[in-house]
């Protein structure tokens, strides 16, 4: 068996369907090869652009066309400002109509119910109090309840002082 040869019949080869198929699928990846390779290499002519224009220059040169902006109205117009109250002018900007907010009436703040006082020695003394419809508390002379600061406490009178420094007494609440 030595130096035997195996004949193929190649006509029994050309029949098998794998054989096709594999022949096919080989036809159509050298195709797709061919196309690839064809359009890859294929030249288009392209339009004439015009020549690049570099800004930085004409930048440097020109002024700016920011806004100069007016420091001391804007600082006028700090929303942390002490007394902390709306500006005459609302904050607009560039190009919109200037708009005046309508002063709006002073509200009176309301005055503290007083709850029950107890009196004693320097500052023994202290006052139960609340304000609107907040929880009661015990305050003693120099401590704020509200806009309120507490001056005297006596028997069943607490003397409150105002912002602007006007002094109002209130009767301990009898209910």
């Amino acid at each position: 068996m030595a130096g035997a040869t195996q004949n193929i019949d190649l006509r029994a080869l050309a029949r098998d369907r794998r054989v096709a198929l594999a022949g096919g699928a080989l036809g159509l990846a050298s195709l797709v090869l061919l196309w690839s390779v064809f359009t890859a290499l294929r030249l288009t002519p392209t339009e004439s652009a015009e020549p690049p224009r570099f800004l930085a220059t004409d930048s440097l040169v020109m002024q700016s066309s920011a806004p100069s902006i007016n420091v001391p109205s804007v600082v006028g117009l700090n929303v942390f400002a002490a007394d902390r109250s709306a500006p005459l002018a609302r904050y607009r900007l560039d190009g919109e109509d200037p708009v005046a907010i309508a002063a709006e009436p002073a509200l009176e703040p309301s005055l503290p119910v007083v709850v029950g006082t107890a009196v004693g020695t320097g500052r023994a003394s202290f006052a139960m109090c609340s304000l609107d419809d907040s929880p009661t508390m015990i305050v003693r002379v120099g401590d704020k309840i509200g806009d309120y600061t507490v001056r005297v406490i006596t028997r069943g009178v607490v003397e409150f002082s105002t912002p602007s420094g006007e002094r109002i007494s209130v009767s301990a609440n009898p209910s």
